[in-house]
């Protein structure tokens, strides 16, 4: 007589616990990666946003720096306007850049045309110096502070950003046509 064959495959019972450690590995998987995508996309709007303030920022003081005259008004209570006049560009005239502490936005007007160049600025400091250039006192020096809100990065894609996630930026020039 022969022996009774052996079994070839698995039960439904072994197939289903396989499975379902399957399923529990895929699971923690998938959350670990879910998280680290999270982390990566707010990575994103923090360099987002320090990259583009960072533009802004050295867009501003050169036109400072090399400008043929400027004007600065306000106060970080109700806002501040700097003018600059710009002549060494393909675009010369007078630029406006103007910050709102109530809409937290920075922009710059030509005068003819308004664009944002910044959302969420929360404060904006500035502090100058001057000297007696050929008897009138001049503005020899701009320096600025701005504290941005990390939430103006959308575009990178994280929702939800909290609102307590701030960075400073700061910087200064001096004003190359009242250089003393």
């Amino acid at each position: 007589m022969r022996p009774p064959a052996a079994r070839t495959g698995f039960t439904l019972v072994e197939v289903m616990i396989a499975t379902a450690m399957a399923m529990v590995l895929l699971f923690a998987a998938l959350q670990y990666t879910s998280e680290s995508i999270a982390v990566v996309r707010e990575g994103d709007v923090h360099a987002h946003t320090r990259v583009a303030s960072r533009h802004v920022l050295d867009q501003f003081l050169s036109n400072v720096r090399y400008c043929d005259d400027l004007a600065v008004s306000g106060d970080q209570a109700t806002g501040w306007e700097v003018q600059v006049l710009v002549t060494d560009t393909l675009s010369s005239g007078w630029l406006t850049y103007a910050w709102d502490p109530v809409s937290k936005r920075l922009t710059v007007s030509d005068g003819s045309s308004t664009e944002v160049l910044l959302e969420d600025l929360r404060t904006f400091e500035l502090s100058t110096q001057t000297a007696d250039v050929g008897g009138v006192t001049e503005i020899t020096h701009l320096a600025v502070t701005w504290e941005m809100g990390l939430d103006s990065g959308q575009e990178a894609g994280a929702d939800g950003v909290p609102p307590e996630l701030v960075f400073r930026l700061s910087g200064g020039t001096w004003v190359r046509r009242n250089d003393v």
